[in-house]
């Protein structure tokens, strides 16, 4: 489920408690446990919404009374100031198609988009216009000689467009490099580009220019009805549900959300651990039931974090509706509320050391089977188990439930509303409350940390079995676990006291100055994002990129060139498919499809032809019944096939991962194929001459695509083994940083040294994300045709940066171990030893071992991955061989979190190894040919 789909398919919490008042507690259980609406009804609500609204807005256009009342009697054109507003009007049914999405702010967020390339695209019009009023209106035009060219102008009415058309022609490709170049969404580039294409055509065209405001008027409209729509009220199980659609209504209810599986994860490790061992087969279905329950609820936080952000990053948008259509006080509860949301939201996102690596850690020891079932653990030592534990477990299970009930307290907004309404300083009455607790929780972190270290001391296992060993790594693993949550959530809890001291907006009376201000930051920080997606980078910002990034370099010049070609094409050619000059669909084509990688810029391209194909032939076949009907049913019915057309292919775009993209293009570009119900020989060939033109665009892009790729071996393969040699490269990648863990771990170097390890961290993850989403570009369906080279390792390549993301997780772990280390108190570092003492330096052979094989594995998997031919590779050296661990055993906890994660991460490994060995690439002798 995606972020933006997420808030559709959440019950309505009010309505839901409403619904339960007055019930006995077996009727409330009852109500709770009845299962939600589906996803699915969910987007079909959503899909016939959009249907039943631009069905609406398309009565206009097809029911005479209504037309001759809209578009004559009220002179809306002569009163807009734009004549051809009549002909634009189905841009609004086709913006309304576009923008609507998943959520209000979505869709704010998508209108703005549009607007803003349109409204720029507009502007260099404007400009155009005053350098040359009448545009390329000719007085004298050449004889068309039929040889597929227009006849050029031989006299212009503005004698300066003669002598300077070259700087008309700079105009159009200099904006779209400009737009290109900017850093700016793709949906701004898309609008921008196509409305620049569209207005200049005609700006040049020989017929001349004619200002009209139709284009931005029925942007406007669109953008507008679209938002309205997804704060329709609609009815369901519930009743009525007003701004169901609206990320802002589970701002709320976020921090409690994901601050009760928090407590849900550790409660269950806690017990899990804890728990005796499972003899009997109930028992042990139980354990087998515990541990899928606690991997469940780990993978589900990291979705309900990646929902929290997206919920509330997107809910800006949803701030203009607030005060556009909300009082004063749902205004201020509205900013306070998303404020609140913003603390946790930065608390749970994926990060280097945090919440998320707690629960993985928790995970861990869950899924140690080994360890939690007991197994090589004499008969005899269970019981001196259970005799050893009675002391710690107490220490365990009061230390979490201290630092649960603390995270609880903070994300209430029920808490924290009372303490701003009561109160004029909150941010220091909050201090207050919550001081307290956190004392409570440090004092029972040092109980624990200072009881374990005593009772691992007080019942060493060293010279006992392995089993014994084994469970009591695995437990000082989980103690780490219980300890470092403990400490993120006291220090989330002093982040939120300052938040409420800071924060203009989380006032009982806001500081009318103060807002102003963080409203004006957010605003400009929103302009900034549509123009320069990348602003955190300074080199990034707009054109600069352009010309110092060789990607960047190449997208822009590939796009100039293929949409410059079609503009060129579409401006002077005439004959064939190409029927009149002027003509903005190729490069418009063009501009609304931008090519990032040639064999997914095909793929999309053929589907974009399919969706024009169906959505310029469907409407002739459907109405094509509408004759049947009679005169004065014939309205009635086209509306019904234009409401069931919408339906279809709107429901297509929201629910299907493969065909989505098409029903998106069919329900759109159809809007237009339905504003007639009679055809004619002269309507069929202008249909064709439409999917024509496409096709010649397609082309163009095509040939544009594979000369550059080409020229510059910039293929999505080569750009993905690109990017796993720098992943595992020996300065700057994975085992770089596993290295600089060892010095840092057992050398103990400062906090420079950490800072250094968790910015490569930082970026290879940002490689790791930008491989992941070049997975569909390597699919098989995108290869156009087949050379001499071997199919790409695909399952190979997938497998393995699945793998290294785990590597990249264990990376994590030991960050925040460094995290433990450094927010010990300096009493407690004493007893725990000096820093860099703790590492034991025996178990730095075995820490290279591992790292060789890394390196090993990694070298391997490059040679797989970029092979150009059929040979096979000896296995000779490839294959990992590692000694056992022979460092002397510790009751060290962190030594234990290292050993685990060196563990784990030779399981990455081996994974990687086990993958290139099944691709088929290495060369393995029978074992009967060897005797």
């Amino acid at each position: 489920m995606s972020d933006l789909e997420r808030p559709l398919v959440e019950p309505d919490a009010e309505a839901q408690e409403k619904s339960l008042v007055g019930k006995t507690d077996e009727e409330k259980h009852e109500e709770k446990s009845k299962p939600q609406s589906s996803a699915f009804w969910t987007k079909f609500s959503l899909a016939c919404s959009m249907a039943g609204w631009v069905t609406l807005f398309y009565v206009p256009i097809v029911v005479p009374g209504v037309h001759q009342w809209f578009f004559v009697d009220t002179d809306a054109p002569h009163f807009l100031g734009s004549l051809d507003f009549e002909s634009y009007w189905p841009n609004t049914v086709q913006l309304i198609v576009f923008t609507v999405y998943f959520s209000t702010g979505s869709t704010v967020n998508l209108a703005w988009q549009g607007l803003c390339g349109t409204v720029m695209a507009g502007i260099n019009q404007v400009f155009m216009a005053h350098l040359f009023p009448h545009g390329g209106k000719c007085v004298k035009i050449a004889e068309y000689t039929g040889s597929g060219l227009r006849g050029h102008c031989e006299e212009f009415l503005d004698p300066n467009y003669g002598r300077w058309e070259w700087f008309v022609w700079f105009d159009v490709i200099f904006f779209i490099f400009l737009v290109l170049s900017s850093n700016a969404k793709e949906n701004t580039m898309k609008f921008s580009m196509s409305w620049h294409v569209t207005y200049m055509m005609a700006f040049m065209s020989y017929d001349g220019y004619q200002a009209s405001h139709a284009v931005n008027i029925t942007s406007v409209i669109g953008c507008s009805l679209a938002i309205l729509i997804t704060l329709t009220p609609t009815f369901g199980v519930a009743g009525l549900t007003i701004k169901k659609q609206m990320c802002a209504k589970n701002l709320e209810g976020h921090p409690e959300s994901i601050a009760e599986k928090m407590k849900e994860i550790s409660e269950a490790t806690v017990d899990f651990m804890l728990a005796k061992r499972p003899e009997t087969a109930e028992e042990r279905y139980q354990y087998k039931v515990d541990k899928a329950a606690i991997q469940m609820n780990v993978k589900e936080l990291s979705g309900m974090a990646a929902a929290m952000t997206s919920d509330w990053s997107t809910s800006w948008w949803e701030g203009w509706v607030h005060l556009l259509t909300g009082c004063e006080s749902g205004v201020k509860e509205f900013r306070q509320v998303r404020a609140h949301c913003g603390t946790f939201s930065e608390a749970f996102q994926d990060d280097i050391g945090g919440f998320d690596d707690i629960a993985c850690v928790m995970k861990k020891v869950a899924s140690a089977v080994d360890a939690a079932s007991y197994n090589f653990v004499e008969a005899q030592d269970i019981d001196d188990i259970k005799k050893t534990r009675v002391e710690l477990d107490p220490k365990i299970k009061v230390l979490n439930e201290a630092s649960m009930n603390l995270l609880e307290y903070i994300s209430s907004w029920k808490n924290m509303k009372a303490v701003i309404d009561n109160h004029d300083k909150p941010g220091e009455e909050l201090g207050k409350q919550v001081g307290g607790r956190v004392s409570d929780v440090e004092d029972k972190f040092k109980d624990l940390f200072h009881g374990y270290k005593s009772w691992s001391e007080k019942n060493g296992v060293d010279g006992l079995s392995r089993g014994r060993k084994i469970l009591r790594s695995n437990m000082s693993v989980f103690v780490f676990g219980i300890l470092q949550l403990s400490m993120e959530v006291v220090d989330l809890s002093k982040k939120v006291v300052e938040k409420y001291k800071n924060n203009a907006q989380l006032r009982k009376d806001p500081d009318p100055a103060g807002l102003f201000k963080e409203t004006a930051t957010g605003m400009w920080d929103q302009f900034v994002a549509t123009w320069m997606s990348d602003k955190t980078n300074p080199a990034s910002l707009f054109v600069i990129k352009a010309f110092t990034d060789n990607d960047k370099r190449g997208f822009v010049l590939r796009n100039v060139i293929s949409i410059g070609l079609c503009f060129i094409l579409g401006n002077v050619l005439q004959g064939n498919v190409f029927k009149t000059p002027f003509n903005p669909l190729l490069a418009g084509t063009l501009a609304v499809l931008v090519s990032h990688f040639p064999g997914s810029a095909f793929y999309k391209n053929l589907m974009r032809l399919l969706g024009l194909a169906i959505g310029n032939a469907l409407p002739i076949i459907m109405m094509a019944v509408t004759t049947l009907s009679g005169n004065f049913l014939r309205p009635y019915v086209h509306l019904l096939a234009f409401f069931t057309f919408e339906l279809f292919f709107g429901l297509m775009y929201y629910t299907s991962p493969e065909w989505g993209y098409v029903g998106c293009i069919v329900a759109g570009f159809g809007c237009y194929s339905f504003t007639t119900d009679t055809w004619s020989d002269a309507s069929f060939e202008a249909a064709y001459c439409k999917i024509g033109q496409v096709t010649a665009a397609i082309v163009i892009q095509i040939i544009v695509d594979s000369v550059d790729a080409n020229i510059t071996k910039k293929f999505p393969q080569t750009i993905v083994v690109e990017n796993m040699k720098k992943l595992t490269d020996q300065n700057d990648g994975i085992v770089a940083v596993f290295d600089d863990l060892k010095i840092h771990m057992s050398e103990g170097t400062g906090k420079e040294s950490m800072d250094k390890i968790k910015e490569k961290a930082k970026k290879l993850k940002d490689i790791v994300a930008s491989q992941e989403a070049m997975v569909g570009e390597c699919e098989t369906k995108t290869t156009i045709v087949a050379g001499p080279s071997p199919a790409f390792q695909l399952d190979l390549y997938k497998g393995s940066l699945a793998a290294i993301e785990e590597m990249l997780g264990e990376i994590d772990v030991l960050c925040l171990l460094d995290e433990f280390t450094d927010n010990l108190t300096h009493e407690d570092r004493k007893i725990s030893n000096v820093r860099a003492k703790w590492f034991t330096p025996e178990y730095v052979r075995f820490y290279g071992d591992v790292t060789s094989a890394m390196t090993k594995t990694f070298k391997t998997l490059n040679e797989i991955l970029a092979k150009t031919d059929e040979s096979l590779l000896r296995p000779d050296g490839r294959m990992c061989v590692l000694d056992e661990d022979t460092s002397p055993y510790t009751d060290s906890m962190r030594m234990a979190v290292v050993k685990r994660i060196l563990a784990d991460t030779i399981d990455h490994v081996l994974t990687i190894e086990h993958l290139f060995c099944e691709s088929g690439c290495l060369e393995f002798k029978n074992p009967k040919k060897n005797r």
